[in-house]
């Protein structure tokens, strides 16, 4: 497996920085302060299309790989959202890989785009 980075990872490194310069630090302290979940910052990589970039392109998603999702979140907490941002997408990432890899064709169809979406 080669994991030497590429134009396609610093792609993502980059449009994920683009996300994270609206949530500066004060951001993320308010919303840990707050307990509450970051919304406009889900929202924001949903409307991006970043929270499904590990799902089959047939379900919405981006068909991008753990390997480009771990780059998403390494950017994320490296931003200053640290566990709070990661947290927000790590399930709509790493908890749809048992679906996309072990679950029924009905349990796809139906579960995957609606992560993908957002």
């Amino acid at each position: 497996m080669d994991f030497s980075p590429n134009a396609d990872h610093e792609a993502i490194r980059e449009g994920i920085r683009r996300v994270c310069a609206d949530f500066p630090d004060e951001y993320w302290a308010k919303k840990d302060a707050d307990h509450e979940f970051p919304w406009d910052f889900y929202d924001k990589l949903a409307e991006g299309g970043w929270v499904g970039m590990a799902i089959p392109t047939e379900y919405g998603g981006g068909g991008q790989g753990i390997t480009e999702a771990s780059i998403m979140l390494e950017e994320i907490a490296a931003s200053g959202a640290a566990m709070n941002g990661c947290s927000a997408v790590h399930l709509s990432v790493f908890g749809m890989e048992p679906v996309r890899k072990y679950g029924s064709p009905e349990l796809a169809a139906e579960v995957l785009p609606r992560v993908a979406a957002g």
